[in-house]
């Protein structure tokens, strides 16, 4: 079992203990605490230090604390990353401000030169893998993970424990020279076929082919795009 499997099923476990009882193990309190006593004032200094120092400040940290993160990824301020020993971020890929990546159990894998615009949300714990030259929209969202109906079970979110809870997880693929529109959602399962499109405010639940350009909720290809020429930079 790799350290960051260790952690995530130690959080899970302590959040369990607390939606059923209202408390957490000694140990937890005192692990959390020190943790976030030590780290949260120097990661808070840093996570929203603009500019150009603010930049090379992160691509520093990040260096060390992420799976991986290529040469000239850039990572702007007030950025949420969470587990991020499972997250992967290519080479010259820009994560704009405020965005969300949440590996969770699972991993996020972003490839080179794609772009995350402001508030866009990735949540990994089903797997997602973003390849090469992806442009995400401000406001989208990737659900690798979702509450849902069925077995008798409550989709009212993680104040119940996991046994109370129908989880969806299902791993989410974009492929190359995808575009994902503004406040589009990209569900469980999906996988977003190279150089496809999806309008903004769409609801894609099912795979959409190659070149296509998808639109609506749910999302229903209705033209196709030209593929790319340009011979990939090196």
């Amino acid at each position: 079992m790799s350290a960051a499997e260790s952690k995530s099923e130690a959080r899970n476990r302590w959040r369990n203990e607390y939606v059923r009882t209202g408390r957490l193990p000694l140990s937890a309190i005192v692990r959390l605490g020190l943790r976030d006593a030590l780290t949260q004032p120097f990661w808070m200094f840093f996570k929203f230090l603009g500019g150009t120092i603010g930049f090379k400040s992160r691509q520093w940290l990040y260096q060390h604390s992420l799976a991986y993160q290529g040469k000239g990824a850039l990572i702007d301020i007030g950025v949420e990353i969470t587990n991020p020993q499972s997250v992967h971020i290519g080479r010259y890929t820009l994560v704009d401000k405020y965005v969300s990546l949440h590996a969770g159990t699972g991993s996020i894998r972003i490839g080179e030169r794609c772009h995350f615009a402001p508030y866009a949300m990735v949540l990994g714990h089903g797997g997602v893998v973003i390849e090469d030259y992806v442009a995400i929209a401000a406001g989208a969202r990737i659900f690798s993970i979702s509450d849902w109906p069925g077995k008798g079970k409550r989709v009212c979110g993680p104040m119940v424990p996991d046994e109370h809870r129908n989880l969806n997880r299902a791993a989410v693929t974009i492929k190359k020279d995808v575009f994902i529109g503004l406040n589009a959602v990209i569900l469980p399962g999906v996988t977003v076929g190279e150089g496809a499109v999806v309008g903004a405010n769409a609801v894609v639940s099912k795979d959409i082919e190659p070149w296509r350009i998808a639109v609506g909720a749910p999302a229903k290809p209705i033209a196709e795009r030209d593929p790319v020429t340009v011979p990939d930079l090196p």
